[in-house]
């Protein structure tokens, strides 16, 4: 990855500036979602959405979001910044974008930007891997001494597809 795509996003007065945006562009330069995958993933959603209602749909992508985290586990870090570092690699590893990380003093700011985007059909929800990321990021930050009870919940929604999705992880 370049530079441009290695620097940390920053931020300016509580929202975020176009240096994530960059960000996310460079990445995207750099990879994209395979064609042979982008029908099927649209449509298996859609259908998944259909057949549940929203709330045991999200929980599900939550608890395969956990599994996912369980599979690439993060290495022992002695930092935050070392667990930044770490989600970055595994992230790079799977092609799901980028991570930075900040205490917030109540929460940890998680801004996630470059995430899979898979152009969707009819009625599948355009972000439906936010509750795959809810659960992948609790669990990595629970197996690094977390209090279990705390979790990662996404803040906000982004105003255009690709611009980095925001979470606060601590109590909720």
């Amino acid at each position: 990855m370049s530079e441009a795509g290695r620097q940390a996003p920053m931020r300016e007065s509580g929202s975020l500036q176009m240096n994530d945006l960059r960000a996310s562009l460079e990445y995207y330069t750099q990879k994209n979602c395979a064609e042979q995958w982008r029908v099927f993933v649209s449509e298996m959603m859609s259908e998944f959405y259909v057949q549940v209602d929203r709330e045991l749909a999200e929980s599900f992508l939550t608890r395969v979001g956990t599994r996912v985290a369980q599979a690439l586990p993060l290495r022992p870090c002695e930092s935050l910044e070392d667990v930044a570092a770490d989600l970055n690699s595994i992230l790079t590893v799977i092609e799901w974008g980028w991570v930075r990380i900040e205490e917030t003093g109540q929460h940890i700011r998680i801004v996630h930007g470059a995430y899979p985007v898979v152009p969707m059909y009819d009625n599948a929800p355009e972000h439906w891997l936010v509750p795959v990321l809810e659960g992948a990021y609790t669990e990595w930050l629970n197996s690094m001494g977390g209090d279990p009870t705390l979790r990662a919940v996404q803040v906000g929604r982004p105003r255009n597809t690709g611009e980095p999705l925001e979470f606060f992880y601590g109590k909720h």
